[in-house]
């Protein structure tokens, strides 16, 4: 997908949403969700005819053609945080890689593995898919696990302290044994 083609469904979507809950506010008592569904139906009719709207026009006449079956609410919600959901498992990755390209780029060797894999020295490792696993687990793409098997406990501490010089990323906790250390790295800031 095109970035303004999400930016257009999501905003098409809280547009929609917001309009919805202006006019539920409005009125006196509880809405049904019939109501709510002939409301939004009544708009998704008349904006699938604008021009500003012809990149998502597909879209726009699915939920008019099945709005007898769904809750077009709900559509609209599970849409747009879907969206927003894979932006920030994508910018979360693009940070990490560029992270761990700059360790790279100091002459540490990477290897991405899983959990079963038995580790080789003088090697930093991080486990594939971890933050795809951590957004779906917890919301949240941090914190990332990075395993370091260097020759000597030197190497560990230099490592270290290349790490904690990262504007992107820091370590909220880490864990040393001899010439193996375990660092959860989190996010400065967190990806919107």
């Amino acid at each position: 997908m095109k970035p303004n083609y999400k930016q257009h469904v999501v905003d098409f979507c809280f547009n929609n949403l917001i309009s919805l809950y202006i006019d539920v506010a409005e009125q006196r008592g509880f809405v049904p969700p019939q109501k709510r569904n002939a409301y939004l139906l009544k708009r998704l009719k008349n904006q699938y005819k604008e021009p500003v709207n012809k990149p998502i026009k597909k879209e726009i006449k699915t939920l008019i053609v099945r709005s007898k079956s769904i809750n077009i609410e709900q559509q609209l919600i599970k849409l747009s945080a879907l969206i927003v959901e894979n932006n920030a498992v994508a910018e979360a990755e693009e940070s990490w890689v560029d992270f761990l390209l700059r360790l790279q780029n100091h002459g540490f060797n990477l290897k991405v593995t899983s959990y079963d894999e038995p580790a080789l020295p003088d090697c930093l490792y991080v486990i594939k898919d971890e933050i795809f696993n951590n957004i779906q687990r917890t919301g949240s793409p941090g914190p990332l696990g990075l395993y370091l098997y260097l020759n000597s406990v030197q190497a560990i501490e230099n490592a270290i302290k290349l790490i904690k010089a990262d504007t992107v990323f820091f370590i909220s906790n880490k864990e040393i044994f001899d010439n193996h250390a375990k660092l959860l790295m989190d996010f400065r800031k967190v990806c919107s």
